[in-house]
């Protein structure tokens, strides 16, 4: 059995942190298998943007719906890319507020049961938003993605028409 040993997952989330408190969060969600499956970025009269698919346009609509089923969290910001979704989250004073976790896992399980097949990849990435300058600087990342996306890391080359 050791000829096979079993990999060691990092952790994604910080061990001591305490994910339901007043805070912000970037989030980034990767498609299955990094299929470009929301749209594709297409050159702009500035600079390149986001064309979203119908299914991208589905995603979005889910995103907004957030605040709905959470009235303590904020999106501050969004993304939909053609394999991936950034969000700036905003989680204000409430009782018990839901964790982070909570938050994305609900909105990927929506997005998965109406388009009836699987569309996420497994778990999520995060990063603690620290102070205003960060949020700013994060909040420019996301508006600004698409122009990004030839150079982005998860950039797929035929996911342009």
């Amino acid at each position: 059995m050791d000829d096979f040993p079993v990999p060691i997952r990092k952790r994604n989330r910080l061990e001591t942190y305490d994910y339901t408190q007043n805070g912000a969060y970037f989030v980034t969600i990767c498609t299955l298998y990094k299929r470009c499956s929301f749209g594709y970025v297409r050159d702009g009269a500035d600079e390149p943007v986001m064309v979203c698919s119908e299914s991208g346009l589905r995603v979005e609509q889910f995103i907004r719906m957030i605040p709905t089923h959470y009235p303590s969290v904020e999106v501050s910001r969004y993304c939909v890319m053609p394999n991936h979704v950034h969000l700036l989250l905003t989680f204000g004073p409430g009782a018990s507020g839901p964790s982070l976790s909570t938050v994305i896992n609900q909105f990927k399980g929506a997005v998965t049961k109406a388009f009836g097949k699987p569309i996420w990849q497994k778990g999520f990435f995060d990063r603690v938003v620290r102070d205003p300058d960060e949020f700013r600087r994060i909040g420019e990342y996301i508006e600004h993605n698409p122009a990004k996306w030839k150079t982005d890391d998860y950039y797929v080359r035929d996911a342009n028409p």
